[in-house]
């Protein structure tokens, strides 16, 4: 996964481009840091897999795409799911279910962007770390499992996840958030190493203007999504965190929902 060109030569072989029939120049580049949460390599990964079916003439559906995607991950020797190539290929909000030998099941909701507006911050902690590694120590401790302690949480995690969804369906906001919150809390419980003291010290200095707070993605730095009270305390935690960031390498990005 440390080299730079794992990705597209991991896709050449998942899509078993042929050289024989010419030769391929292909250039690709992402916006936001790398090892930030956001699922950067899956939505490249994605964007290569169809670009490079259309070259050789076969028009990919979402699911080839993503199951494509899904084993140049395996390829790399990332890990990973779904749940970032689904988050790219289909629009709005996702609930992603699955289970086993089953096609995947994306529902969308996309009623949800002036909220996000209104109330939502993306800022990058400067914490870039490799999602494998994350993983690594959620695996491990889902192995030992020490008195179904870890299947309780992740049933919890997948519950968290159907009530932030239907939540926002309903525009119950305070549900959402409840859920949220539910959900970071208990992530950290199945894996610690979700968090680390720098994400807990911006958390602490912005916790009186929050509703709620996560880390995207497995976790260990990158993005932080906060949803703020109201307005003015959205502004308020901007200036908060812009004038005296803990970190050199914080930093907002503007984003919404892709529709």
């Amino acid at each position: 996964p440390h080299d730079w060109q794992a990705l597209v030569k991991a896709a050449l072989a998942v899509t078993g481009y042929r050289f024989e029939d010419g030769g391929i120049s292909i250039l690709i580049s992402a916006d936001v840091p790398k090892g930030s949460g956001m699922g950067t390599s899956s939505i490249l990964g994605s964007a290569v897999v169809e670009a490079l079916g259309k070259i050789a003439g076969r028009d990919y559906s979402v699911d080839e795409v993503a199951e494509l995607t899904l084993r140049l991950e395996k390829e790399m020797r990332t890990g990973g799911g779904w749940e970032d190539q689904w988050g790219a290929l289909v629009p709005g909000v996702k609930l992603l279910t699955s289970k086993p030998w089953k096609r995947l099941d994306p529902r969308s909701e996309k009623a949800f962007e002036k909220y996000l507006a209104e109330h939502a911050l993306l800022y990058f902690t400067g914490q870039k770390r490799m999602a494998r590694n994350v993983l690594n120590g959620v695996i491990a401790y889902y192995r030992k499992n020490p008195c179904d302690i870890a299947k309780e949480i992740i049933k919890r995690l997948k519950a968290d996840a159907a009530k932030a969804f239907e939540a926002i369906r309903r525009r119950d906001w305070k549900s959402f958030t409840a859920a949220m919150n539910a959900y970071w809390t208990n992530k950290k419980a199945l894996d610690p190493g979700s968090t680390n003291p720098m994400v807990e010290s911006i958390i602490a200095r912005i916790a009186p203007l929050i509703d709620a707070v996560t880390l995207c993605g497995a976790g260990g730095g990158g993005f932080m999504l906060i949803i703020a009270c109201d307005r003015k305390a959205r502004r308020k935690i901007r200036k908060v965190l812009e004038v005296g960031s803990p970190i050199p390498a914080g930093k907002f990005y503007d984003f919404k929902l892709a529709l």
